[in-house]
């Protein structure tokens, strides 16, 4: 019995390791982006290996930010910040969800709230800090495939207690 029980807990542990140490799939093999919404990270592929992972910020509920394979339709760059009160910071990379094909609902952005990054935050859209926005920004282009992946319940609630432990 005491056995079961250990292998249950090292089972348990390494699944619920598992995504933070192994990165998700490129898309369609080769260049993309996929957000893994459960680890608030963006992953960038090119070619398809993994070339950078950065922290990002998600719907402030699950269902706000949208899940599937989409690609950038659209790439806006102000150095003074975009949007009211300059709430998508200087890089705006917007996603043709259906329903919104042309890119101007949901997209991956900068922000002027940088504490954010790394939280539960958003009303939908992906915020990187500016920097990342503005290096993701150079490195993809107009037709890029993105995946956002809902991932697991227990490991957005992992994230999340472990968010409130570094802060």
């Amino acid at each position: 019995m005491r056995y079961l029980l250990i292998l249950t807990a090292v089972l348990f542990f390494a699944w619920t390791a598992y995504p933070y140490l192994i990165p998700p799939q490129s898309p369609q093999g080769g260049d993309g982006i996929v957000i893994r919404k459960d680890l608030n990270r963006l992953y960038l592929f090119q070619h398809g290996k993994l070339q950078k992972v950065y922290p990002a910020a998600t719907g402030r509920e699950v269902e706000l930010t949208p899940e599937g394979e989409f690609l950038i339709a659209v790439k806006e760059a102000d150095e003074k910040g975009l949007g009211k009160d300059k709430v998508f910071g200087t890089r705006w990379m917007g996603l043709n969800v259906p329903g919104d094909e042309d890119g101007l609902r949901f997209g991956i952005h900068g922000t002027n709230e940088p504490d954010s990054i790394g939280k539960y935050a958003s009303a939908g859209c992906i915020r990187l800090s500016n920097q990342d926005a503005e290096e993701l920004y150079d490195q993809v282009s107009v037709g890029t495939p993105v995946r956002i992946m809902r991932g697991s319940r227990i490991h957005r609630l992992v994230t999340d207690w472990l968010k409130t432990k570094v802060n």
